[in-house]
């Protein structure tokens, strides 16, 4: 009985703990200035300065980061640590005491174990997840922004002036350009398009590279850029009425099993009344 107190009394002083950390990691992220951390952030930064200084993060991390968009800064996937961490202490705790009471102490550390490690992983997949959104949005963002840039530039506007009205609209590849636009006030044009290559969700995206080599040639040997951006939107469409008709083949798809479901469940409600009353039971 005393094992089981102390060990209730260690949960809840865990979770108090562990409630403060997540409100505070809610609140705002770590900040890169140690001064102005709080006491807990501090001794994080100390103990795994791999995860929560920002001055240290491993090189792929960073590459993810800046895959994800500049929305994702190393501040806000920071926070993320922080708060799956929290979640993993909290739920280690709920299920470590709750099953080591019910089943055993075998079962509670290994609930315990799985609910930290998964709280461990949340920040990296939530981040890969987001590269992934972005990855799949950027054709459709592309289309529209690269038709615009077409019109522009038939229209007899220079290439600077088509780059930024494209850029204003909202979307992935909306940010690439204005990225590019901005790499191009203070770096050459072979580095600035370099890094902004470097910025897709995708690296190997084949259309998103052949539209920063076009620009590249045009640029730096004088190529032509309207027919690659003919061809660039000829593609776009293809891909895109592609993945159009595959997504509605999938929700036919399961349309279709929906469907059998619900006349599996409806035969099942009218059978088995039935079945009772042949029996001798109560319907």
């Amino acid at each position: 009985m005393d094992v089981r107190l102390g060990l209730a009394a260690l949960g809840a002083l865990g979770a108090a703990g562990a409630v403060e950390g997540l409100v505070r990691g809610r609140r705002r992220p770590l900040r890169p200035d140690r001064a102005e951390r709080g006491f807990w952030e501090t001794w994080l930064v100390v103990l795994w300065p791999q995860r929560f200084d920002r001055a240290r993060l491993p090189a792929d991390l960073r590459t993810l980061l800046r895959r994800a968009g500049p929305t994702v800064t190393p501040d806000v996937y920071i926070g993320w640590c922080l708060r799956g961490l929290t979640l993993g202490v909290l739920a280690a705790l709920a299920w470590g005491i709750g099953l080591g009471l019910v089943l055993g102490l075998p079962f509670g550390l290994g609930g315990a174990a799985f609910a930290l490690a998964y709280g461990l992983r949340y920040p990296r997949s939530r981040l890969r997840r987001t590269v992934a959104a972005r990855a799949r949005a950027l054709p459709f963002n592309m289309l529209p922004v690269l038709v615009v840039l077409r019109a522009l530039l038939e229209a007899g506007v220079s290439l600077q002036e088509a780059l930024e009205r494209a850029a204003r609209l909202e979307g992935v590849f909306a940010e690439l350009l204005q990225g590019f636009l901005a790499r191009l006030q203070v770096q050459p044009v072979g580095q600035a398009l370099q890094e902004t290559a470097a910025d897709l969700p995708d690296p190997q995206d084949p259309l998103a590279r052949s539209f920063f080599r076009a620009l590249e040639l045009h640029l730096g040997r004088g190529h032509r850029l309207g027919e690659p951006l003919d061809a660039l939107i000829r593609a776009l469409t293809r891909e895109l009425v592609e993945r159009t008709e595959a997504r509605a083949a999938l929700c036919r798809r399961q349309a279709g099993l929906y469907g059998v479901a619900a006349v599996v469940g409806m035969v099942i409600a009218i059978v088995l009344p039935a079945v009772g009353l042949l029996l001798g039971g109560r319907p």
